[in-house]
């Protein structure tokens, strides 16, 4: 269990994007390989279209480590890209809301200008990805555990995400709505679009009808959006008048909405290797 928080705080990735009109956002994306074939593949950046798209900056941060000693990581550099529309591979369905960002040429710029160094970060792909069976098994309310960058906070001098929990909302193997989609009961707020979502339970867990003792972790979604309730309030303010202004504040429910991780690989087996 121990090295898999590990490697989990080096999945993802705090994206700075700055939009065509000068406005910045930030949101969550994490490695994950694409077009695996033993120790080849694509490296991409997976995240939601909303966040990715329509920017004319993306800037995230990587850990390096000397190549001698990958355990010292002392030094965080960014990463700039410069997307255009034929750059982020789009779910081909308009309405499901995620996107891949391709890393490998970024990987291979700072491999040329820092030979003696590695960049340290940890990757997902379709073998942690939770299979029907596996969905069939749980129960309809699953300890989770997701990681990313909520309202924008992160460990920046560590170049380390935060780490939330919380429980399924809705039954996992049922498509919400008629969409491969569920929804989660756990602290969600603007930042943390794009957050991968995992089923992780340690100690005594329920497997159906039987209480099993052990560790189980599997890569179940992707955060996407969030149901919100608007609160109205008066402004108290020194004179009456008689028309007194209201403010309105948007309070998150603490309910996600979240893309089924398989849709993941349709992204995969639309852009073919070799054609992007």
């Amino acid at each position: 269990m121990n090295h898999v928080l590990q490697n989990l705080m080096h999945l993802t990735v705090r994206l700075e994007c700055r939009a065509k009109d000068g406005r910045t956002s930030v949101g969550t994306g994490f490695h994950y390989k694409f077009w695996q074939r033993e120790n080849n593949y694509y490296p991409v950046i997976i995240t939601n279209k909303h966040v990715a798209e329509n920017r004319d900056q993306i800037k995230f941060k990587l850990s390096v480590a000397a190549k001698d000693n990958s355990n010292d990581i002392k030094l965080h550099e960014f990463i700039i890209m410069v997307p255009n529309e034929k750059f982020i591979m789009l779910h081909p369905d308009p309405s499901v809301d995620l996107c891949a960002i391709p890393l490998g040429q970024s990987l291979n710029t700072f491999d040329t200008i820092a030979p003696n160094t590695n960049v340290i970060f940890s990757e997902l792909s379709r073998n942690e990805i939770a299979d029907p069976k596996f969905l069939n098994d749980l129960n309809p309310a699953e300890n989770i555990l997701m990681v990313g960058y909520p309202n924008g906070l992160w460990d920046s001098v560590n170049n380390k995400p935060l780490f939330r929990t919380g429980i399924t909302a809705t039954h996992v193997k049922y498509d919400y709505n008629g969409r491969k989609e569920f929804i989660i009961d756990a602290g969600c707020f603007p930042g943390s679009s794009g957050s991968p979502i995992f089923l992780s339970s340690n100690g005594m867990y329920a497997e159906g009808e039987d209480m099993v003792l052990g560790y189980r972790f599997k890569f179940l979604g992707i955060l996407y959006a969030g149901p919100q309730h608007q609160v109205k309030g008066n402004i108290i303010i020194d004179a009456p008048f008689v028309h007194s202004p209201v403010s309105i504040t948007n309070i998150p429910t603490n309910l996600g909405y979240a893309i089924k991780a398989e849709r993941i690989s349709e992204i995969e087996d639309y852009f073919k290797m070799g054609q992007v």
